[in-house]
């Protein structure tokens, strides 16, 4: 009941009827120095797969994610295959990526995840929906982002997959968001945050203060 009633108290960091934007500074991720934009043309591709990717650019419109552009840079767009097969939506952000300098912030490692779990017997899992869509990117670097399908020329408003400094951008974010509660209620990996507990009521405390701190932030 106890639990029920915290996800109750946050229902809205449950709907998954509009994408939200963070309640953060635009993030800056994209240094290329000095270096000319390099554009691509559109890729070939099937009848089939040109309605997917017709589908996500308007799904991502529509969410305000994207917009049309007139930007000087442009990655193409491929449809690659997930796990089990269903296609996947893709930029190909490779050319950019090499101009890229990196962001050496870095991810948790695994194994001090591992540790830090140990111990604990209640666990529960946020996933974050779309967690880069949520992060607004600076209006300096949205160019960059361009991408170019049969149809036209778009670019991010909000941080996409696939470029090349974003994990540590996301991780450091997500970082900042959590502060103390990290490694004392719950280990961050990107977009996926374990709650980790070894009695029941302190695991309805820490579930009730990770929702409590993601509703602030507008996740």
């Amino acid at each position: 009941m106890k639990a029920y009633l915290i996800i109750h108290q946050y229902e809205q960091l449950f709907d998954d009827s509009c994408m939200k934007g963070v309640n953060c500074s635009p993030q800056q991720a994209i240094n290329t120095g000095d270096h000319p934009p390099l554009a691509t043309n559109p890729r070939r591709i099937s009848s089939i797969n040109r309605q997917i990717i017709n589908d996500e650019v308007k799904k991502m419109s529509n969410n305000r994610i994207i917009i049309p552009s007139t930007s000087p840079w442009a990655s193409p767009v491929v449809i690659v295959k997930k796990h089990d097969g269903s296609p996947r939506f893709y930029i190909a952000y490779r050319k950019l990526n090499s101009l890229t300098q990196k962001d050496i912030y870095p991810l948790p490692r695994i194994d001090d995840v591992i540790e830090r779990l140990n111990g604990s017997y209640i666990f529960s899992k946020i996933d974050l929906r779309s967690g880069y869509f949520q992060v607004p990117l600076i209006n300096e670097e949205r160019n960059k982002t361009a991408f170019i399908t049969h149809d036209g020329l778009w670019h991010f408003k909000r941080l996409p997959q696939g470029v090349k400094n974003f994990p540590s951008v996301f991780q450091r974010l997500m970082n900042k968001t959590l502060g103390s509660l990290r490694w004392d209620a719950c280990v961050a990996y990107l977009d996926d945050i374990v709650i980790y507990s070894r009695s029941f009521n302190q695991h309805l405390i820490g579930v009730s203060n990770i929702c409590q701190t993601l509703h602030e932030s507008n996740f």
